[in-house]
């Protein structure tokens, strides 16, 4: 599958799937948000999780290719079944203005994986989404570093102990703080449960 969804060298590299597949089956979500999906080497391990944990995943970005439709799923059709897919649905749309509050109808386990980027999205995803997620969910920020440096590329933005290519490290940085939100540091992202201020 990652041969075959021939992402760009930043996106998720083969060596981090079975960590993302691993914490999706670890934490047995009922639905899964994907915010960001490039050309969908995370969809496939999402989708490949759901299908042993019996999750719905939500991939929403948006590309006026539409790369995932045109390119990465009749690719992957070669080497997965159509009943693959049923746990999917692909949403193009702004993640700036989505009304996520549908997507999450009657969820007790959320998982979201953030991908995407800009302080745009940063607002919406903080101000709006992470409110409205249950009590147990799990929040998995990709592209934040414990290091300045990783794959070859130079961390532009500090936040903390955070390092990132991409400005939202700031503003997740203050929320994680005001609310003293302990985290998971990983090697390419950091995970935490997302919860009200106190």
């Amino acid at each position: 599958m990652h041969r075959l969804v021939d992402s760009p060298p930043l996106d998720l590299p083969l060596e981090n799937w079975s960590d993302l597949y691993e914490l999706t089956v670890a934490f047995r979500p009922d639905v899964v948000l994907e915010l960001g999906r490039g050309c969908g080497n995370s969809t496939c391990v999402l989708t490949e999780a759901a299908g042993v944990v019996g999750c719905r995943v939500f991939s929403i970005g948006f590309d006026s290719e539409h790369v995932w439709d045109t390119r990465s799923a009749p690719r992957l059709e070669q080497v997965v079944d159509v009943d693959w897919f049923a746990p999917l649905t692909v949403l193009h749309d702004d993640i700036t203005t989505l009304d996520f509050q549908p997507l999450l109808v009657g969820s007790r386990r959320t998982l979201v994986l953030w991908d995407v980027h800009g302080a745009d999205v940063a607002e919406a995803v903080l101000g709006r989404l992470l409110p409205g997620l249950p009590a147990k969910n799990k929040v998995v920020v990709d592209d934040i570093w414990p290091t300045p440096d990783r794959y070859g590329f130079q961390a532009e933005y500090q936040a903390g102990p955070l390092w990132s290519q991409f400005e939202e490290v700031l503003p997740l940085w203050v929320y994680l703080t005001e609310r003293e939100i302990e985290f998971e540091p990983g090697e390419r992202w950091i995970t935490f449960t997302a919860r009200e201020a106190k």
